[in-house]
C-alpha cells in the first residue's frame, strides 16, 4: 500500500468518530430517533474500508478485516437494542465504539508501505523520454511500478475532439502495460507520476483525456514529475517554461543548468532538476535493437542512408513553400544513386495540418503518395524514433529534438533552409556582407561567415581584399527597425500600416500613414524572420526606411512627415531574388551611413553592395565575391570546416548545398564523430546513458527524506 493509499484508508475510517460521538449524544439524551441510522453509517463505512484495504494494501490484513467485521458486527448488535435504553447505556456503548475505533486505527497505522510508481505516457512514440525511468524503477524490488498508456485525442480547428486514440498495445513487449481503464489515480494514490505531456487541455492539436491533466492529477499524487518529450537544445523555449501546467508539478527534469537558468524565471527553481534527457539514454540501448525490414534493406544495399526529418513549428511557419522544400529534397535523392533518403514524418504532422493549417492537408497528401508511389526512399511511420537515428548515416532537416539525438550519435548534420528550393548549379564565390565597419580611408571591412574570412572592400576599385584567414566570430544579425533622432524616436509599426515618431520618454507621438500610391507592407514569399522596414537611417531633413518584407525604399520628412518613394535605378525590383538560392529572409542584409550624404546598403537581390549618395540619387554597384584566385587559396566553407571540427552544417545556397553535402558524405572522407559527440555532450547533464537512474535515485531519495521528517 502507497502512503497516499494508507492515508485514504485513515481517512475512511476517520469519517466514524463523529458519528461515534453523535450516537453517544442521542443514547445519553435517549434521542433515539437518528441512532440507528448514524449506526448504519458507520456500518458501511466500515464495509467501504475493509474493501478499499483488501484490494490495495501490500500485505496481508485479513486480521484487520476480521476486526473491521467484528466492529459491524457490534454495530448491528446496538442498533437492535437501541430501542430499549436500559439495555443499551450510553457510556458503554461509547466505550466499545472507541475501543474499536483505536485498534482499527492503529491497525492501519501499523501496515507496510510500499512506494509505487506510475508512467503516463500517451504516445509510443515519446516513450523514450521515459524509458530509462522505468528501467531503474522495475529493477528496484522496494517499488511497484505500472505503466499505464493514457487516451488522447487529435482536435479540430475549433477545438473540438477530432478522433480518439490509445496506444497500448503499441509498447515493447517487455514493457508490462496496465489498460487506464483498471488502474484509477483515485483509488492508488501512486506516491509518484512521471508524465510527458505538459499541455493539459492548451494544446490545439492533441489532448490527453481531461482526467489526466496535471490539476487532476496533482489531487492524488505526492510527486508529480514531468519529463519534457523532447531535448531540443540545452535551454526550452519560453513557451515550454511558461506553460501554466507546470506551476502543478513537484518536479521538472531539465537538460542542464542553463535550461534551469530559463526556467527559474517562470517557476521556483528548487523543482528543477538538471539531470539531463532519458532520451539520450535511450541512444544507448540501441545497438542491435529492432530488425530493418528486408525491403528496406535491399534499397539502401551500398549507399548512404540519410535520415528526413520536418519539424512541425517550419512547416506551420512555411506553410505552402515548406511543402516546395520538401519537394526540392525529394527531388535531389531521386537523381542520386550513391545515397537514399529514410523520410521519417513528425508523428503529429497530419493532425496538426488538419488543425492547424486545413488548407495544406491536400498538398501533403499528394507529396506523400508521390513519395511512396516512385519509391523515392524508405517511408518510416513507426513508433520508436530512436530506430531511425540508430539505423541511418546522417540526418537533414529542420530545427527540431532530432537535431541534437543524431549530435549525440556523433553523426553528420545537415540543417535544410526553406527559402533555399533549387540547388546552385557549380560552385560561387558570392559572400554575404551582413554588416560592415568604414575604415580610415573609406571602405568596408567585414567577415565573410560562409569562408570564416575577414575581408575589405575597395570603394575606388570595387575590389575584394582577404585581410585575415579563419575568422570564427560570426556576425549575428540584428534588426535596427528604429533609430534616435535628437529627442525623437522613429519606429515602424509590425502591421505595416504607419510610420511612428516618438519624443523620448513622454507619449507624445506621431503618426503617419499617407504612403506614396502601390505600397504593399508584405511580400508574401519572405514574411518571418523580418520586419517590414528592417533599417531606417537618418540623412539630413530625412530618416530612410530599407524594407525587410515592404516593397519599397521609403523617407520620410523630419518635421512634415511626408512619406516619398526613393526612385533609384537598380537592376531589381524590391524583393526580388536573382535565383532561388538566395535565401535572406528581408529585402536588405544591413543598410547604414557611410558620410554625411551616402548610405551603404546590401542587397538580398544578389548580395551585392549599394552606395547611395542621397543628395543626387546616383547607386554606385559592387559586388561581393570573391575573386577565383582568393577563392582557390582561402574558401573554406562551413561545410569543409565540419569535417574538421564537427558541428551542425547549414545549408545557405552560396557555399553550401544540399548536394555538397550529399558529394562529401558519400565521399571517401570520415566524419569527426568523437568531436561532433563531444559539441553536443557538453549541453547536457548525465550524456552518458545515466539520466534515467540519476532521476529515479533523486525522486526516491526525497522521499525518503519526506518520510524521515514525517516521523
Amino acid at each position: 500500500m502507497t502512503n497516499g493509499g494508507k492515508e485514504k484508508a485513515a481517512g475512511l475510517w476517520a469519517q466514524t468518530r463523529a458519528l461515534h460521538r453523535q450516537i453517544f449524544k442521542g443514547l445519553k439524551r435517549s434521542d433515539l430517533s437518528g441512532v440507528v441510522e448514524l449506526l448504519r453509517e458507520c456500518q458501511s463505512i466500515a464495509i467501504d474500508t475493509g474493501n478499499y484495504l483488501e484490494r490495495y494494501a501490500s500485505e496481508d490484513v485479513k486480521e484487520l478485516v476480521h476486526v473491521l467485521e467484528a466492529y459491524c458486527e457490534q454495530v448491528y448488535r446496538i442498533s437492535v437494542s437501541s430501542g430499549d435504553a436500559a439495555s443499551c447505556p450510553a457510556h458503554e456503548v461509547g466505550k466499545i465504539l472507541e475501543d474499536y475505533f483505536k485498534r482499527v486505527s492503529e491497525g492501519i497505522r501499523a501496515l507496510h508501505t510500499r512506494t509505487e510508481i506510475v508512467f503516463l505516457p500517451y504516445k509510443m512514440s515519446m516513450w523514450d523520454a521515459l524509458e530509462s525511468i522505468w528501467r531503474a524503477a522495475v529493477q528496484d524490488g522496494r517499488c511497484d511500478v505500472y505503466v499505464v498508456p493514457i487516451p488522447y485525442c487529435d482536435r479540430n480547428a475549433d477545438g473540438s475532439v477530432k478522433e480518439w486514440h490509445y496506444e497500448g498495445g503499441s509498447f515493447p513487449v517487455d514493457v508490462v502495460v496496465t489498460d487506464y481503464g483498471k488502474y484509477s489515480i483515485e483509488e492508488h494514490r501512486p506516491d509518484v507520476a512521471y508524465i510527458h505531456n505538459p499541455y493539459d487541455g492548451y494544446n490545439l492539436v492533441t489532448s490527453v483525456a481531461p482526467d489526466y491533466y496535471s490539476p487532476e492529477l496533482k489531487k492524488y499524487v505526492r510527486k508529480l514529475v514531468y519529463v519534457p518529450y523532447y531535448y531540443a537544445g540545452p535551454v526550452l523555449s519560453d513557451h515550454q517554461n511558461s506553460l501554466a501546467s507546470l506551476h502543478n508539478m513537484d518536479r521538472i527534469i531539465l537538460p542542464g543548468e542553463a535550461a534551469v537558468d530559463a526556467m527559474a524565471v517562470y517557476q521556483p527553481r528548487e523543482k528543477l532538476l538538471p539531470l539531463g534527457s532519458p532520451k539520450v539514454d535511450r541512444m544507448f540501448l540501441m545497438d542491435g535493437h529492432g530488425e530493418i525490414p528486408k525491403e528496406w534493406k535491399e534499397l539502401a544495399r551500398g549507399r548512404k542512408v540519410i535520415l528526413y526529418n520536418v519539424g512541425l513549428s517550419p512547416m506551420l511557419q512555411g506553410r505552402y513553400r515548406s511543402i516546395e522544400k520538401m519537394r526540392s529534397v525529394f527531388n535531389v535523392f531521386k537523381e542520386r544513386r550513391d545515397v537514399l533518403i529514410w523520410w521519417r514524418p513528425h508523428p503529429l504532422i497530419k493532425a496538426t495540418l488538419h488543425a492547424a493549417a486545413p488548407e495544406l492537408v491536400a498538398a501533403y497528401g499528394e507529396l506523400e503518395k508521390e513519395f511512396l508511389l516512385e519509391r523515392i526512399g524508405i517511408y518510416d511511420t513507426g513508433p520508436d524514433s530512436n530506430f531511425a537515428v540508430a539505423s541511418t548515416d546522417a540526418f537533414i532537416g529542420d530545427y527540431s529534438s532530432m537535431i541534437y539525438m543524431f549530435g549525440m550519435t556523433g553523426k553528420p548534420i545537415f540543417y535544410l533552409n526553406q527559402r533555399v528550393l533549387a540547388e546552385r548549379r557549380g560552385p560561387s564565390h558570392d559572400m554575404m556582407m551582413k554588416d560592415f565597419n568604414v575604415d580610415e580611408d573609406g571602405n568596408l571591412r567585414f567577415i565573410s561567415e560562409e569562408y570564416g574570412l575577414m575581408c575589405r572592400l575597395y570603394i575606388e576599385t570595387g575590389k575584394i581584399e582577404v585581410i585575415k584567414e579563419k575568422v570564427r566570430d560570426n556576425v549575428i544579425w540584428k534588426e535596427k527597425s528604429c533609430c534616435r533622432d535628437g529627442k525623437f524616436v522613429w519606429s515602424a509599426a509590425e502591421d505595416g500600416q504607419s510610420i511612428i515618431k516618438q519624443e523620448e520618454g513622454t507619449d507624445v507621438r506621431w503618426v503617419y500613414n499617407d504612403f506614396p500610391e502601390g505600397f504593399y507592407p508584405f511580400l508574401s514569399s519572405f514574411v518571418g524572420g523580418c520586419s517590414v522596414f528592417s533599417y531606417l537611417i537618418p540623412m539630413g531633413e530625412w530618416i530612410y526606411l530599407f524594407p525587410g518584407t515592404a516593397n519599397m525604399v521609403l523617407k520620410i520628412h523630419r518635421d512634415s512627415g511626408e512619406i516619398r518613394r526613393c526612385c533609384w535605378k537598380l537592376p531589381y525590383a524590391e524583393g526580388q531574388r536573382k535565383g532561388t538560392a538566395f535565401t535572406w529572409p528581408g529585402n536588405y542584409l544591413c543598410a547604414k551611413k557611410y558620410d554625411e550624404y551616402t548610405i551603404a546598403a546590401v542587397t538580398a537581390y544578389d548580395y551585392s553592395v549599394l552606395l547611395i549618395d542621397t543628395k543626387t540619387d546616383q547607386v554606385r554597384i559592387y559586388q561581393c565575391c570573391l575573386s577565383d584566385k582568393d577563392f582557390e587559396t582561402y574558401a573554406q566553407t562551413s561545410l569543409m570546416r565540419a569535417w574538421c571540427e564537427g558541428g551542425i552544417v547549414c545549408e545557405d545556397g552560396i557555399s553550401c548545398c544540399l548536394n555538397d553535402f550529399l558529394d562529401a558524405l558519400a565521399g571517401e572522407r570520415e566524419w569527426p564523430e568523437n568531436k561532433q559527440w563531444e559539441l553536443f555532450a557538453g549541453e547536457i547533464n548525465n550524456s552518458d546513458g545515466t539520466c534515467g537512474q540519476k532521476v529515479y535515485d533523486c525522486i526516491m531519495k526525497e522521499l525518503k527524506e519526506e518520510d524521515n521528517a514525517a516521523i
